[in-house]
This record gives C-alpha cells, structure tokens and sequence, in this order.
C-alpha cells in the first residue's frame, strides 16, 4: 500500500517570516499535505498571550493564503489552548488513519545536543525521550545553531533551505522601536503590523487601526449586482484588480456589505461606499471623493471587529458538520403557525437560563448587529467595542415583559427548542436561512474577523452612538 505523508509546521509565527513561508513552501513540495498549526496560549512564550488571536490569526492568513497547497489550521487558537507535539502526533494519525505517516517541521536549534541526549527535545519537550525516538521530524536549518550528523533524531529529514535566523523575537523588538519594516517580515504582515499598533508599548487589544492606501492602490471592487448606482461609482474609482488587493472596496447597501464580509478573507480591509439605503456599515462618499481621499493620502479609521460561531442541531440530532460564522446576528424563528418555546442558556463566568421562552424569533446579535434585527426588537444598540453578547426575541408571549439581555462576549449561548414536532423553527444566520434546526450554539469566535474602514470622524462607534439622539 502507498504511504501518503503529512507535514505539520506547528508553531508561534508571531509574527510570520519569510523563512517560515519559505519553509512551507518547500514542505508542500515534498509532502503530500502539508499543515501550518499557528498554536493557541503557551505557558513559556508570554508574547503570544499579549497579542489578541484575531490578529494572529490575520497574519497568517496574510503569510500562507497565497500558498494552494498549504493547509492554515487555526484550531489551537480557537480553542485557547497549547497542543505539544506528541498531542499533534497523536491526534493527526487518528485522523488520517492507515496509509498516512505524520512528519512535524521543526528548526535545528531543538536537535543541537542531541548527540549527548541534550537536545532540547529530549530535555524539555513533553514526552521527550519517546518522541525524539519515534516520531517523524523534518529539520530546518537555522542560522547559529549547526549540528552534525550524529545530532539528528533516528527519524528524520533536512529541509534543505537558506538557514537564515530571522526569529520573530527580533521582528517583534524592532517593531517595538517603531521599525515599519523589519528584515525578512512578509511586507503586507509589516503593512498590518503597523496598522493596528502590534508589538509596541501601548497596552489593550489594539482594535482600532489606521489605513494609508498607496496612491495608485490594488483595489477589489465589489458592487451590488442589480444596482446601477453602486455600478455608477465603481467605474469612478480607480485603479483596482482582484490581485492581491491592498483593501475592497464594496459598493452597495448593508445587506452588500454583509454578502461581501462573508466571502472575503480575514485580513484584508473592506471599504463601503453606499449605495443603497441607510448604509450603516459604509461611507457617504462619491466615486470621486474616494479617488480624492486616497491621492491625498489621508487615511481611513479602521475596527476589527469578531464574528460569532454558530453551531446548529439537525432535526436528526446530528450536529450540523460546516462551521459558520455570522458577522451581525443568528436567530431561531418559528416555522409554522405555532409559537416557538426554546430554552435560552447563556454560559460563561456564570450560568444564566431562561427555561421556556415563547416567541416567534429568538437571536443573538454581535455589537455590530446591534443595530439590525436586534434593535428592530427593542434592544439598545451597543457601542463596538462593548464586550458583550445581545440576546433579543420578538412577540415575546412568555416571560411577561421579557424583551433582550446582554451576557458578558466570551459566554456561550445555547437555544434548545422544546416539542420541535409540534413547534419547529428554522436557523439563520446573517439574513441567510438554513433550514430546520432543534438547538443552535453561539460563541464569540477567537479567530474570526471583519475589518471595516471609515473616514476620520464617521467611525461605526460615531454612527452607534448617533442612533440613541434620533434628530
């Protein structure tokens, strides 16, 4: 039988290299699959504790997105947690099963000793005397750390490359001192690096960035399919290509920006221009006053912004297998001509339940959502940056003057329909219908974002907070 070989590169990347790129690049050459795991919390490196994951997780999709054969696997930092490599090793051959070997890209500085039993795998590493004799390790040559022969662990190749250093320590110093573009940092990491602040002094999670386009930028222009004025505005801005955009642009409405968030990748900032109707989520701006804002090299305020994972039960009691996000909202709504009785379960820091709501709609709404579906039920807007999750119902027939509540971001929100025979319902997601569903699992995603650019002085937060003083 064929062996088929997965390479796994597992590790901080904080921030990306050029080595590192370059590493997996060579590795997906070699390999049949190979996997970049960008781990979680790590009790030794306190640097990636002081970095908010959806940054980290923005860098690398910056760094291996452009790579077809490379894998991103942002599990760990999803999950807030460390996997040892032993843990990998394990969990990848149960996977895989027969037929698969497992191999983990590591840097020659691990086997320096090994010789002697001193290699910091075999003293350090969890498991370490077992792992150095039976997995599988692809060595990377790293600059400072030569090695001989006798070094090498019993299972093992060398990936030849360039032996270059390049620690992200040192990208991370020079950051700190205000260098925009450290050797061998992949430029549009340095461009988002510097963008939101990463790695200097300031203390808090850095949200808020601030975006220079180049004069003649790399544009993704994404209007509104049936909207002649949003195609009006896309023939007056210019240049653009879909090449590797320095920002999208998208032209239309909220619900636009919405199909537009939902399929561009983490990492790369949305620009709105409306075209439609309130335009919450975009920029009052002609075609030509963009041209002029972005000649004039004047910047754009941006907001990462979290979306939340939603999980869903089928009417089979499986559990839907895709995970989805949702930028704004995701709801229950009723299905038939009876009223919906769903439990409402919101755990955290503490556990709060409402153990029979009838309604027709029960949601739970992001700050961002907030002034969407969720207001339209009578819940205050929330400000971005509240770090909060808003749980709103319509026709609320029980409890008697139960209308919305908000529960601390990092909780999980659990729906569980009662009698589902008798009363179905259906899931949602951002204005997006999935069919029947018996329970729906909402929580603040770790990794998944949204990046929104506004003019100096029109910030989502300015328009939030202009909802509450109506004119």
């Amino acid at each position: 039988m064929a062996i088929n070989r997965l390479c796994v590169f597992g590790g901080s990347l904080n921030p990306p290299h050029e080595t590192h790129v370059e590493a997996a690049t060579r590795a997906s050459r070699r390999f049949d699959r190979t996997r970049v795991v960008i781990c979680g919390i790590r009790p030794t490196k306190g640097s990636n504790n002081a970095v908010d994951p959806a940054h980290r997780a923005n860098m690398a999709r910056i760094a291996f997105g452009d790579i077809p054969e490379v894998e991103l696997d942002l599990d760990d930092l999803e999950r807030d947690e460390f996997l040892r490599t032993t843990d990998l090793d394990r969990l990848w051959k149960k996977r895989l099963g027969d037929g698969w070997e497992v191999w983990h890209m590591i840097g020659s500085d691990l086997i320096v000793g090994g010789a002697s039993g001193r290699s910091e795998i075999q003293m350090s590493w969890k498991d370490g005397a077992r792992v150095w004799n039976e997995l599988n390790f692809v060595i990377v040559p790293r600059e400072g750390y030569p090695f001989t022969e006798a070094d090498l662990p019993p299972h093992r190749e060398v990936l030849d490359g360039t032996g270059r250093s390049d620690a992200s320590s040192d990208a991370r110093l020079a950051f700190a001192r205000g260098d925009t573009a450290p050797p061998g940092v992949p430029p549009r990491v340095a461009a988002y690096v510097v963008r939101f602040g990463l790695y200097s002094a300031a203390p808090g999670a850095k949200r808020f960035g601030r975006l220079t386009l180049p004069r003649n930028p790399n544009l993704l222009v994404i209007p509104a399919g049936e909207n002649e004025r949003a195609r009006a505005i896309m023939n007056e801005v210019n240049p653009h290509g879909a090449n590797d955009p320095d920002a999208v642009v998208a032209i239309g409405g909220d619900g636009h920006m919405l199909d537009v968030i939902g399929s561009v990748q983490p990492g790369i900032p949305i620009i709105g221009i409306n075209a439609g109707h309130r335009g919450f989520l975009l920029n009052e701006l002609t075609g030509e006053e963009f041209n002029a804002h972005v000649a004039s090299g004047q910047p754009f305020d941006t907001h990462l912004l979290s979306k939340v994972e939603v999980e869903f039960r089928l009417p089979d009691g499986t559990w839907d297998p895709k995970k989805r996000y949702a930028f704004n909202d995701a709801w229950l709504e009723r299905d038939s001509t009876q009223t919906a009785w769903i439990r409402v379960v919101a755990e955290g820091q503490n556990r709060h339940e409402i153990p029979c709501l009838a309604c027709d709609t029960v949601l739970v709404s992001t700050p961002a959502g907030s002034t969407a579906y969720a207001r339209a039920m009578g819940a205050p807007p929330q400000l971005i940056d509240t770090p909060v999750l808003l749980i709103a119902a319509s026709a609320v027939a029980d409890p008697v003057g139960w209308h919305h509540a908000m529960v601390p971001d990092d909780s999980t929100v659990t729906f569980r329909v009662l009698d589902p025979a008798k009363r179905p319902v259906r899931a949602v997601i951002d204005g997006i219908p999935y069919g029947p569903c018996i329970e729906m699992r909402v929580r603040r995603s770790r990794v998944e974002s949204v990046e929104l650019a506004f003019l100096p002085g029109s910030s989502l937060g300015a328009k939030i907070a202009a909802l509450q003083f109506p004119s």
